[in-house]
């Protein structure tokens, strides 16, 4: 007779092998997915909720505070991926922007400006230590628009081409921040832990 819990191992295998179909899935399409996913669980949520209560201190029963309930859930839903995905194109402007810049113009035939690739690339580069003062001071004097801003600057067009984007160029870089994680752990035990 089989038993019906499995083992760790066989657990572990049939989650790698979700993560693997899940990694096939398109971008955009995980993207939509999010956006449907979150909609629909805070939709659920607050109708369920709203009905509940109808049902219990309402003439009218359940049905209308389900309905109201179900909409504003889904406009906060949607609204919270929203702000979810405008804040992490904003973050990929801040910190990676060239290769935002190359994936809203392979996406979307969107040119953004050299000098504010150029000037955020600066900018990061003086944030972690890598630019020199003459550099600095260059670019105080420039005083460029950070990719982040001159996204926010152009409107919602210019916000959706970079949420958009982001999904395309996201994998480039959780490469790129797991060679730098994998250098600061390589720094840290040669520092620290020397054989």
């Amino acid at each position: 007779m089989p038993s019906s819990s499995s083992s760790p191992e066989e657990k572990i295998g049939a989650l790698d092998g979700l993560l693997t179909l899940i990694g096939i899935v398109p971008a955009r399409a995980r993207f939509i997915g999010g956006a449907v996913a979150s909609s629909l669980l805070s939709s659920l949520s607050l109708g369920l909720s709203f009905g509940m209560m109808g049902a219990a201190f309402l003439p009218t029963g359940p049905l209308i505070p389900f309905l109201m309930g179900s909409w504003v859930g889904h406009t906060f839903g949607l609204y919270h991926h929203y702000r979810q995905s405008r804040n992490d194109a904003l973050t990929v402007a801040r910190n990676f922007p060239s290769i935002l810049a190359h994936a809203m113009w392979t996406e979307f035939g969107v040119i953004v400006p050299s000098d504010v690739v150029s000037a955020t690339e600066e900018r990061c580069h003086q944030h972690s230590g890598k630019v020199d003062k003459q550099i600095a001071q260059d670019i105080a004097k420039k005083n460029a628009a950070m990719m982040d801003q001159w996204i926010q600057l152009q409107g919602y067009k210019m916000v959706g081409f970079a949420i958009l984007s982001v999904p395309q160029c996201a994998e480039n870089i959780e490469e790129i921040q797991r060679q730098e994680r994998n250098n600061l752990v390589q720094d840290h035990q040669e520092k620290f832990c020397p054989t």
